[in-house]
């Protein structure tokens, strides 16, 4: 009974982390679509740079999520085909938020 409610409280943190991920692609590519209307290249560059950051955030956020269900999932059935898993896709996902933050402090610190 507790496993089957764990079970279906990671599926939930997983579409969670989906929507998450999707929302930020929607709205990168409404301002986007919204940046390409105007022809100034100053106005423009800004734009696509503080849209590069916002969906950063988004997606750094979105495997943030990711991670967590993964560590709820492999709490379930700890075997050791399972906590090698974890621990390759929490290595790589924690590579990729690397790079995204660091791209994030970028851009920040460029606006400033």
């Amino acid at each position: 009974m507790l496993i089957n409610i764990i079970e279906r409280f990671t599926f939930y943190i997983g579409l969670f982390g989906y929507v998450v991920i999707y929302w930020g692609i929607l709205k990168s590519l409404y301002q986007f679509f919204q940046a390409e209307l105007y022809k100034k290249q100053d106005v423009h560059n800004k734009s696509l740079d503080q849209i590069r950051l916002m969906l950063g955030k988004y997606l750094s956020f979105g495997l943030e999520i990711f991670i967590g269900k993964d560590i709820v999932t492999t709490i379930l059935s700890p075997t050791w085909q399972e906590i090698e898993r974890l621990g390759a896709i929490v290595a790589i996902r924690i590579v990729l938020n690397y790079f995204l933050n660091r791209d994030i402090k970028l851009l920040t610190s460029k606006e400033q």
